[in-house]
């Protein structure tokens, strides 16, 4: 159990150091959660169609496609997700924590957009539940937990 400290009882580069740790904490189960989210969606979601003979294309294909897009989705939704949750975390000042919680999902939920322009359903339902399992369930709350900011 980690105990919280004020900022005056520890060295300023002690105290530098637990943020680095709590931050990094919260980017790794994002990314967790964002790779597990790709890869259930790799592995579950309706296989692709080769464009020249309208054909489905072979699961490995398909999976290789989902990967691809995966990457391309964490530069474009979850980079600005993660730079969203790291400032609200920073700013979070004597909230409850559910109620943390429902305001970062919105705000996480809206980075989806981009997505609906793809015309596709279960990459836009996918991503929309990374956002939100992540936001209710494994975000971690308070984002500064050994040290008061």
């Amino acid at each position: 159990m980690t105990t919280r400290l004020l900022a005056d009882e520890v060295s300023p580069w002690r105290r530098l150091w637990w943020i680095a740790l709590d931050v990094g904490e919260c980017i790794a189960r994002y990314v967790f959660c964002f790779g597990l989210g790709w890869l259930l969606l790799a592995l579950m979601g309706p296989r692709g169609t080769d464009t020249s003979t309208l054909l489905q294309v072979s699961r490995w294909e398909s999976f290789q496609d989902y990967v691809e897009s995966g990457a391309i989705c964490f530069l474009m939704i979850g980079v600005p997700s993660l730079l969203v949750v790291l400032v609200s975390g920073c700013m979070r000042k004597g909230m409850d924590s559910r109620k943390f919680r429902r305001i970062t999902a919105s705000l996480l939920a809206f980075f989806v957009w981009p997505l609906l322009f793809l015309n596709s359903g279960p990459i836009l339902l996918g991503q929309l539940a990374i956002q939100l399992v992540f936001a209710l369930l494994v975000m971690p709350v308070p984002l500064m937990r050994r040290v008061s900011l």
